[in-house]
């Protein structure tokens, strides 16, 4: 048993979040999830080495 899309939208970075296609979905396990940050789309990520 993992996260559920409902579960992954409770969480505090995730505040404010909402669904914008898919919402029968919510039930569903994640499995692969990726965070941007609209506010700042020009922002590269961190290298992860």
């Amino acid at each position: 048993m993992g996260l559920t899309v409902e579960e992954a939208l409770q969480l505090r970075g995730l505040a404010g979040t909402s669904v914008a296609a898919g919402g029968s979905g919510l039930g569903r396990v994640v499995r692969h999830m990726v965070v941007d940050d609209p506010a700042n789309p020009s922002r590269r990520p961190a290298p992860t080495c």
